[in-house]
């Protein structure tokens, strides 16, 4: 492996779940570990910044090794609301299994905070970032940031 993909590589932890860190039989994608990057995705949209932003990218393991989840960013945190701070934390579990799923966190952000609609999908515009939650035909979600 060249520097530049280790390098790569520790960057990118910010936004691993703790699996990807502790784990030798994760190998492949899951949806859980999607899950927890949901959750840091958003700390980013609501922030600007990147997840543990307060943190060196080589300490970012050593946090995830010990099941440390951000912190609420307080003040920084433009537009973010105690509800979507507690679906976020959903996502932090340190068990995948306790995750919800990306349909359980849609409804939950339907039924709990007043989103935006366009055409069938569901934004939260935040620090001048949009993300979309667009349903798919499988009943799962998919977001993209922008």
């Amino acid at each position: 492996m060249e520097i530049y993909d280790v390098q790569r590589a520790v960057s990118d932890a910010r936004w691993f779940a703790p699996e990807w860190i502790t784990s030798d039989s994760v190998t492949t994608p899951t949806e859980k570990a999607d899950i927890w990057s949901f959750g840091l995705l958003c700390l980013e949209v609501f922030t600007g910044k990147d997840p543990y932003h307060g943190h060196s990218d080589i300490y970012v393991p050593v946090l995830l090794t010990q099941g440390t989840h951000p912190d609420h960013p307080g003040s920084m945190a433009i537009g973010l609301t105690p509800e979507m701070w507690d679906i976020m934390k959903s996502c932090w579990q340190f068990d995948p299994v306790l995750r919800p799923s990306m349909s359980e966190i849609q409804s939950t952000m339907r039924d709990m905070l007043p989103l935006p609609r366009r055409g069938g999908e569901s934004f939260l515009v935040s620090h001048q970032r949009v993300l979309i939650l667009i349903s798919t035909c499988s009943s799962s979600t998919v977001y993209h940031k922008y």
